[in-house]
């Protein structure tokens, strides 16, 4: 089985597919060796290591020179988290959704809001890219690689279910591989996508959202966990180096050395 199946086998088994992402070639390294089946970057987390904010604040050069460097790391697929697409330009949408698929990645995350506007994109012009991204991306030799639509209804403060159910179906109608919905954290509006569509629904793991076996009871295939890692890897160094600074006992400082890396 290519990396391509079994990155659509892997939102296909009975069990739930627990995606982590990772920001770096180092934390992409260290998930795989953990026994992670196939990863995601987030984008969050990249622009950390930037020191810049998330939200294509650099440019799609500078993007694809980061994800390059953690897919090339690591033989498991890797799936990018490609913001809004870098442009509000059908064309160069797809131009650049083809440079990330060059790179060896299995899929994308693509969001339907647009960083230029701060606004959802609309429903029609959102469709309009991802079918457009299918098709180029099928001509092309990539007709395997996983299109993972990103709908941000609920990330704002007046949730319409009935918007996201309408992207929902529209985008799976264009003919995208999977729907996510960060920040939907209802039980009865996730068991409805999951009835509803034709393609496996993937929802971010949050404190009020991460019961795997209540998730997967409920229909969800895909659950990611976005910045998590990366937020907690920056706050243990935060507290590590506060404690080391205040005390002159530094022992608890090499209780991480059995990290095992190839080199």
């Amino acid at each position: 089985m290519n990396k391509y199946l079994h990155f659509h086998h892997l939102h296909n088994q009975p069990t739930l597919f627990k995606l982590l992402n990772a920001w770096d070639p180092l934390s992409a390294m260290l998930l795989e060796q953990a026994g992670c089946a196939a990863i995601g970057t987030t984008s969050w987390g990249m622009a950390n290591a930037r020191t810049q904010q998330d939200g294509e604040s650099c440019s799609f050069e500078c993007f694809i020179t980061q994800t390059k460097q953690i897919v090339d790391s690591v033989n498991i697929g890797v799936s990018v988290d490609m913001e809004s697409g870098f442009s509000d330009d059908i064309e160069t949408i797809c131009d650049n959704v083809l440079t990330i698929a060059k790179l060896g990645a299995v899929g994308i995350n693509i969001e339907d809001s647009s960083k230029k506007t701060g606004q959802l994109r609309h429903i029609n012009e959102q469709s309009l890219i991802l079918g457009a991204m299918r098709q180029s991306l099928d001509n092309a030799g990539y007709k395997q690689f996983f299109v993972n639509a990103r709908i941000d209804t609920a990330l704002l403060a007046q949730h319409q279910f009935s918007n996201t159910q309408a992207r929902a179906d529209a985008y799976a109608k264009a003919g995208v591989d999977g729907i996510f919905i960060p920040g939907l954290t209802n039980p009865t509006q996730i068991e409805t996508l999951c009835k509803q569509l034709p393609v496996p629904v993937n929802i971010l793991a949050l404190p009020t959202c991460y019961n795997s076996e209540a998730l997967q009871n409920l229909g969800v295939k895909r659950l990611s966990f976005g910045n998590t890692f990366s937020d907690n890897c920056i706050n243990l160094i935060q507290k590590q180096v506060s404690k080391t600074l205040k005390c002159s006992d530094h022992g608890d400082l090499f209780q991480y050395n059995s990290i095992v890396l190839p080199f």
